[in-house]
């Protein structure tokens, strides 16, 4: 196609190509045409000529450049980038271009900084390369657990590039990932300067550049401001945190946002918590809580620790079976690829040790359950090494009983232990999650009731008692007491329920605020606030009556887009009135609600389903697509009875006669392990859902995930979110099972 003489050199320049390149024109459509016939060593060949009549023209090191990168030949692009930076340092397609090969590298930070200083000196028109760069970087940050940073150069990308689809299948994954903390999630909002300060056009430029991603030039902006009076304003605070975690610098940024939350709070005492009516309270909860996810635990502050114990097996017989008759050990069934491997491989029998006999389904209570004291693997012999034993105490104060047991019993079979390994712990994470073992035979129900009740006793009764390093190692109980320190235990009270591993009520986090003498969360007044613009974390305070159909509409979409779940009680409220209900698509409506509660179904997810196809169903085919909702819910609850029955009944006889709906029947069951790759019906657990009791089930009433060792150990796909941890994009792998070492 030949190029329009009147537009921008391609070279990069900012000038029109008549004025800048006419004379490499023609020379730019000929390779231009090489290139769309895939002919990438001819265009070589002509490039390489023209280098030798327009030496140091950036349009041809640049296209040299790209075909290298494009070639996997880096270090052929590598000497034609560094050419047009020197003449060139703020060159924007072979800054964009450097980045790519510094992803490549895994170098982030430097590509980082290449793409800021596109940002900061834009040109007039944007590259796809910039784009691609943009999100690819994205991609890298995301995979470093720097969700801010992910999500800033995502919207950045698609700030230049609307139609990006990449982008946007990214973020969407992202804002509908229960395991990433909602204010993560949240939009990033810059402040203007407030009203009356004397500076305010500076600050006012700052926060342009960082709305157009130039977060490293808009925070060199901010941090030019007179010193004396800008550190004073909680927006130069909140915009300089989120400049920092939009560049990855996420440990600056928590203290940063920290420091905003001491201003807010002027480090008063308590009282003012709960007698101001202004929102300053929720702010420095916020800030707080930001601070908490982005910082980094320190292994210095950690004084628990598991320990890793590796002993050579002597006699194998006599160890397996030990461990398949004990009635304190549970042996884990799951397939060799389900495990991650370390350094001694991949274990070829992994077993729970329980500090007490497993009781009978008859026998189980919240109070008889046992816990996990140790995970167990054991290592067949191979031409390297001897068979091996591996013990990980995951129970400091159960640690020394567990040993002397596993001494007695195994200590004929054993050698020599090795030096035993220290893994610091956060005994916090340690305390909130589920240890306990169920018998498998247990009905679901019962299993919620057993682990809502030991999730009560946890953050109720034992979290407030718990020494914490983020509380210089006193309890929360104490803490509270220090003066301005109240906001900290607020922030972690609000992590803890963001993380809700037991599926608790709010109720539950409104009486541990009570007993902590903290100020309740109560309702928010929508005419003082723009609702639609408040944190995630906010929006459960709104009260969905006052609000008038578009705000309602708008807030249901901005809590619908980042599966908070109180997009529930607004689905409820447009539901109530008809009009609105009718506008948005009331089929829409209850899809949406029951898409997020299929992640933790319940009797009030079947019932809203109830109601749904009440409300929504004229034929058969909306039978079939309740049906097709409704059964993977009830087999991801371990579900069995007469209802699981019923919906399994009709999706494999009902509706032989309707081609669509047979195909997503087979699909769904694909999904499910249902049906094998070559067609047929497969094994299945209850009802096609997990095994009770499997590792492989994630709702937290499951007895044997084993527990990462510590908080730097790595998270499957599946698991939690935790500062620094690395993510995963995509959401088709499996999540592996940690043994110690496979880090």
């Amino acid at each position: 196609m030949p190029l329009d003489p009147y537009a921008l050199c391609p070279c990069g320049s900012g000038k029109k190509l008549k004025f800048c390149c006419e004379k490499l024109q023609p020379e730019m459509e000929k390779v231009g045409r090489l290139l769309e016939g895939g002919q990438e060593q001819a265009a070589v060949r002509k490039l390489e000529s023209l280098e030798a009549k327009f030496p140091k023209n950036a349009w041809i090191a640049t296209t040299l450049a790209t075909i290298f990168i494009e070639l996997q030949q880096p270090l052929q692009a590598e000497p034609y980038l560094q050419q047009v930076l020197e003449q060139y340092p703020v060159h924007a397609e072979a800054l964009s271009l450097a980045s790519l090969m510094f992803i490549e590298r895994g170098q982030v930070g430097e590509a980082i900084h290449a793409i800021q200083t596109v940002l900061e000196h834009l040109p007039d028109q944007i590259s796809e390369t910039l784009v691609d760069a943009l999100g690819l970087l994205g991609s890298s940050l995301f995979s470093e657990g720097a969700i801010i940073a992910a999500r800033g150069h995502l919207l950045t990308a698609m700030l230049f590039k609307a139609d990006n689809q990449q982008a946007a299948r990214f973020l969407n994954h992202i804002h509908h990932s229960p395991d990433i903390p909602l204010p993560l999630r949240d939009s990033l909002i810059w402040k203007k300067a407030p009203e009356g300060y004397a500076e305010s056009e500076a600050f006012d430029q700052a926060v342009v550049l960082a709305s157009r991603g130039a977060c490293l030039a808009a925070m060199k902006a901010f941090q030019a401001l007179p010193a004396e009076d800008a550190e004073k304003l909680p927006e130069y605070w909140e915009n300089i945190a989120f400049c920092q975690a939009f560049l990855g610098q996420e440990q600056p940024a928590g203290e940063s946002f920290r420091r905003l939350a001491n201003i807010l709070t002027e480090q008063e005492d308590n009282a003012w918590l709960k007698e101001t009516s202004s929102t300053k309270p929720e702010m420095a909860v916020r800030a707080e809580l930001l601070a908490q996810l982005l910082e980094r635990t320190k292994e210095e502050d950690l004084k628990e620790f598991l320990e890793v114990t590796t002993t050579p097996i002597t006699d194998w017989d006599l160890v397996q079976t030990h461990f398949i008759a004990d009635r304190r050990s549970w042996k884990i069934d799951q397939p060799p690829e389900q495990y991650q491997e370390n350094e001694l491989g991949i274990p070829d029998q992994v077993y729970w040790v329980l500090d007490r006999a497993k009781p009978s389904v008859e026998e189980v209570t919240a109070d008889t359950l046992p816990r996990c004291s140790a995970i167990v693997e054991m290592y067949a012999k191979t031409t390297e090494r001897d068979a091996l034993l591996r013990v990980t105490y995951l129970a400091p104060d159960l640690r020394e009983t567990t040993k002397a047991y596993l001494q007695e019993e195994l200590g004929s079979a054993l050698g020599e232990p090795q030096e035993p390994k220290q893994i610091p712990l956060d005994t916090e994470m340690q305390l909130l999650r589920f240890n306990e073992y169920i018998p498998p035979e247990t009905p679901p129900t019962t299993i919620r009731e057993l682990v809502k009740t030991v999730g009560r006793r946890r953050i109720l009764e034992e979290w407030p008692q718990l020494p914490q390093w983020r509380f210089e190692g006193k309890t929360p109980a104490e803490y509270t007491q220090e003066p301005g320190q109240a906001i900290q235990v607020l922030a972690s009270i609000k992590r803890i329920e963001m993380l809700n591993m037991y599926d608790l009520p709010a109720e539950d986090f409104e009486t541990l605020r009570a007993k902590l003498d903290l100020p309740q969360e109560g309702p928010i007044d929508s005419s003082e606030l723009d609702a639609v613009r408040l944190p995630l974390i906010w929006l459960h305070r709104l009260q969905p009556e006052q609000l008038d159909d578009e705000t309602l509409n708008k807030v249901y979409l901005h809590a619908q887009r980042n599966d908070v779940p109180s997009m529930l009680k607004f689905g409820r409220e447009i539901l109530n009135r008809p009009a609105l209900a009718e506008s948005y698509g009331k089929r829409r409506l209850y899809q949406e609600m029951l898409h997020l509660r299929s992640q933790r179904p319940n009797e009030k997810t079947f019932e809203l389903l109830a109601e749904a196809r009440e409300d929504c169903t004229q034929g058969r085919e909306d039978q079939a697509m309740w049906d097709l909702v409704e059964f993977p819910m009830r087999a991801m609850s371990g579900q069995s009875g007469p209802e699981t029955v019923e919906v399994f009944r009709r999706l494999t006889s009902d509706y032989q006669d309707l081609p669509e709906i047979q195909q997503r029947i087979f699909q769904l069951f694909m999904r499910m392990g249902l049906i094998s790759p070559d067609g047929q019906m497969s094994g299945m657990g209850p009802m096609g859902g997990p095994p009770a009791g499997s590792p492989m089930t994630e709702s937290p009433a499951s007895p044997a995930q084993p527990p990462p060792a510590s908080e730097a150990s790595p998270p499957s796909s599946g698991g939690l979110w935790t500062p620094g941890q690395s993510s995963s994009g995509s959401t088709s792998e499996k999540p592996k099972l940690w043994t110690p070492g496979s880090d």
